[in-house]
């Protein structure tokens, strides 16, 4: 089926399966930066099988959306979302985008603009309410790009590692 989300800009397309390549060398720089910026990103061993297998999932998954945008012939970015439904909250259906990534070379051409655009489509043909995401502190560039589409913090998200039980003195 075909919908809007799959033609909103020439830069930004729906995943096709033999795309898969091309984004899995796109996750592996996009998991490169973000371990940079936090080291409990590194990937696991086997991440690219794993990945792959979410990937072939996700493109037969008409609640998920799995976007490219091409530059010179091959995917140069990608973006992935999917829509949750929350029946316990008022606003039960909500868009999350999982992951949004353009290879260095390519960003500052729109093509981070052409992915959000085609995943917020894709969100409101499916009524959802709200669009939410997870961004790296660290990631200052991140965190301007998602500022300048309207997003802003609403909660945290902490961690620790888990050694000594109780509270540390601080």
């Amino acid at each position: 089926m075909a919908d809007a989300a799959d033609a909103v800009d020439a830069a930004a397309r729906r995943a096709r399966a033999d795309d898969l390549d091309g984004i899995l060398g796109l996750v592996g720089s996009f998991f490169e930066e973000q371990a940079r910026l936090e080291p409990s990103f590194r990937p696991a061993e086997g991440w690219g099988e794993l990945v792959r297998g979410f990937l072939q999932r996700s493109l037969a998954d008409e609640s998920y959306r799995v976007l490219v945008a091409d530059a010179e012939g091959a995917p140069a970015g990608f973006a992935m979302g999917g829509v949750h439904v929350e029946p316990t909250f008022r606003e039960g259906r909500l868009g999350y985008i999982a992951d949004l990534y353009v290879a260095s070379p390519h960003r500052g051409r729109g093509l981070g603009r052409s992915l959000v655009e085609g995943l917020m489509v894709f969100f409101r043909e499916r009524a959802c309410h709200n669009v939410q995401l997870n961004v790296l502190v660290a990631n200052a560039a991140g965190v301007r790009f998602w500022r300048r589409w309207g997003f802003a913090p609403y909660m945290w998200r902490m961690k620790r590692e888990l050694g000594a039980l109780a509270p540390t003195a601080r």
